[in-house]
């Protein structure tokens, strides 16, 4: 038993002295911009790429160990097909925003291969066409003749990661992480580490600032086709928080909470869409059976099933020659599968209420867990993951809660009846468009007495909310304002 702790202390020991040494002696790159970061510790990989964590060395000012950097001086004319951020004051402004010394480093094996090469070019190309605060920055490029190197904010956790804690669900049923979100389900007499499901607020606050990238990614002339909670980090915006408090402190009533005060105590945590390897354009000519062959093939390689919309699967029918496929559309049934998981766990695809005695997997927050909580005595329910298949996809029917479990009572009809049927239409043509989206879910929140940015705002639309201070464009953060006048 001694010899076995011993053991693992001595490797816990190794592994952190090897993540320290990589962190300080590991190569230096000099980016696109002139930004230099120094390579760390490997954070996670999948198919060609690695990501690895970088610390700044040089923010691209002038100066810097250029000495060190590891990439080939043939490959410097190849950094000049990408237009990637020569701009030091766009540079400067994204730093200033997301406040970091420590980033992640994406590394592409890209060899002799030219479809690999192009497919970074083109991923980098969507980072630079679509911009938005809630779309993930490309902070630097660099392609080198064997790799090609992307640079990102570094966030804490994904929206899977937050949802699993939410809900209980793929997770520990106790977590060493406080809530971000202000918890007031949360039942005072029965604590537990796991934060309460969002409420419905809430829930709608996330959602409308995720469809608003997707919607940013649409004007950019651009499609994301892999929407899912994987592909959302959340990002803390500490100098966000930081002016927002600042604001609050400079109110002249200390009884007054200005508008950006009030959306942090309502959504503290931005949702980031990230990883763009699958986007592509708007829509897609079927002049032939074989284009329709070839989009179903496609979406196998680079979508996820649970999230993968009818019109994307084989042998349905829906397709057909002659017919445009629009991907506006399959972001939209994402859309609607995510909004489902941010609420419930899982994609509507790919799961099932049941009563208790017939799954393993709890779905019963800690304030259903009995005592004196607003779930006391009521009957505990679960959510069951199941396979997803195309017939589960084709049949249209939504998962819902048992009328008798408190997780039928979490949110209301207009999200669980209203909203993500429209999202989840068999027929494409039928699904909302993002603008209109976007402005039923503003309809929504300010009904719920929520606060909407004046950024996410549809054009056109002025409202001033009660007791909110007439500082909304404070809460963009120079975001839009900045890129206008700087463009890429």
């Amino acid at each position: 038993m001694i010899s076995t702790l011993l053991l693992s202390l001595l490797r816990f020991v190794w592994q952190m002295f090897v993540s320290w040494w990589q962190h300080w002696t590991g190569p230096i790159i000099t980016l696109d911009n002139g930004m230099q970061v120094r390579i760390g510790p490997q954070l996670g990989e999948g198919g060609f790429s690695y990501v690895f964590s970088a610390t700044l060395v040089d923010d691209g000012g002038g100066g810097g160990n250029t000495n060190h950097n590891n990439h080939d001086d043939d490959d410097d004319d190849d950094n000049h097909d990408l237009e990637a951020f020569k701009n030091k004051q766009q540079h400067a402004w994204l730093r200033q925003r997301y406040n970091q010394q420590q980033y992640a480093l994406k590394r592409i094996y890209i060899g002799a291969d030219p479809e690999i090469q192009q497919a970074c070019l083109e991923e980098a190309n969507v980072h630079h066409a679509a911009h938005h605060r809630n779309l993930m920055p490309l902070l630097g490029f660099l392609k080198t003749s064997e790799y090609c190197y992307m640079l990102f904010p570094l966030c804490s956790h994904s929206l899977r990661d937050e949802v699993n804690r939410r809900t209980g669900l793929f997770s520990s049923p106790r977590s060493p992480q406080p809530p971000p979100y202000n918890n007031h389900h949360k039942d005072d007499d029965n604590q537990d580490d796991t934060a309460a499901p969002w409420s419905e607020l809430q829930v709608l606050q996330l959602f409308l600032r995720l469809c608003a990238a997707v919607q940013a990614l649409h004007e950019a002339n651009y499609t994301h086709r892999d929407i899912k909670l994987e592909n959302v980090l959340i990002m803390t915006d500490d100098h966000f928080n930081n002016r927002a408090a600042q604001q609050g402190q400079r109110s002249p009533n200390n009884n007054k909470t200005t508008s950006m005060t009030r959306t942090i105590m309502e959504m503290q945590d931005e949702p980031i869409l990230m990883d763009f390897g699958s986007a592509g354009p708007l829509t897609r000519p079927l002049s032939t059976r074989q284009d329709i062959l070839s989009v179903v093939e496609l979406a196998a390689q680079q979508t996820t099933l649970p999230y993968r919309p009818p019109e994307l699967l084989d042998a349905t029918g829906v397709l057909q020659v002659g017919q445009i496929l629009d991907y506006r559309a399959v972001d939209v049934w994402s859309l609607g599968c995510t909004l489902f998981a941010i609420m419930y766990g899982a994609s509507p695809m790919e799961c099932e209420f049941l009563s208790s005695s017939l799954s393993s997997r709890q779905f019963v927050p800690p304030q259903h867990r009995g005592g004196s909580g607003a779930g006391a005595g009521a009957v505990g329910r679960i959510l069951k993951i199941v396979d997803c298949t195309t017939l589960r996809i084709l049949n249209g029917r939504l998962p819902e809660p048992p009328a008798d479990s408190p997780v039928a009572h979490w949110y209301s009809a207009e999200l669980t009846q209203d909203l993500i049927p429209s999202l989840l239409q068999q027929d494409p043509s039928m699904r909302p468009s993002l603008p209109t989206l976007v402005s039923r879910l503003v309809q929504l929140i300010q009904a719920r007495g929520g606060h909407v940015p004046a950024h996410l705002l549809p054009a056109g639309t002025t409202v001033v909310h009660p007791n909110h201070d007439q500082d909304d464009n404070d809460d963009d953060d120079g975001f839009s304002q900045f890129y206008s006048s700087h463009p890429v």
